[in-house]
């Protein structure tokens, strides 16, 4: 845990980082796969099918803050009508509304895919992919393990998660 919490310490709130940890937050969270929330590694951003900005609301009417996320399709959707995920607040360190505001921050409100780049261009798959695993590798746990299926728990994306999710006083206190 001293090395995961060392590499965090360097970018703690470094633009990257707090994509990669807003992403990882919401496709854990959210159980989804990477195409229903990365834009694929060779497609272009199609508004009516992809993430994007405009697809996420928050819900303060309830006592808990909510935050809430329209999937326009997945590859189990054959009648591509959608679906609605909620996600709540945790109150601890790795808690995905917290991670989505504080990258909200830094993107700023411009329309367009959801998870972008510092330079404007989307996160996609491969690059995802490979940040986990170059993190993974910077701390000794063998990277290529983890081969980007899906954002679910297992060990190697658990190793993962943990690494980009540990977040610095500030990030945990925005939620």
């Amino acid at each position: 845990m001293g090395k995961i919490k060392a590499v965090l310490a360097a970018h703690p709130d470094s633009y990257l980082h707090t994509l990669l940890r807003a992403a990882c937050c919401i496709g854990l969270f959210g159980f989804l796969c990477y195409g229903e929330f990365l834009l694929p590694d060779q497609e272009s951003f199609i508004p009516s099918k992809h993430l994007s900005l405009a697809d996420i609301w928050l819900d303060q009417s309830t006592a808990q803050l909510q935050l809430h996320i329209r999937i326009k399709h997945s590859k189990t959707d054959l009648f591509c009508e959608g679906a609605n995920v909620v996600l709540g607040v945790t109150g601890q360190d790795i808690c995905p509304v917290s991670a989505l505001l504080g990258y909200l921050g830094k993107r700023g409100r411009s329309p367009g895919p959801l998870f972008l780049l510092e330079n404007g261009t989307p996160l996609r798959r491969c690059y995802f992919v490979s940040q986990i695993q170059s993190t993974l590798s910077s701390v000794g746990i063998h990277g290529s393990s983890f081969n980007g299926q899906y954002v679910r728990p297992s060990t190697s994306m658990l190793a993962g998660v943990a690494l980009l999710l540990l977040s610095s006083t500030s990030t945990a206190n925005q939620g």
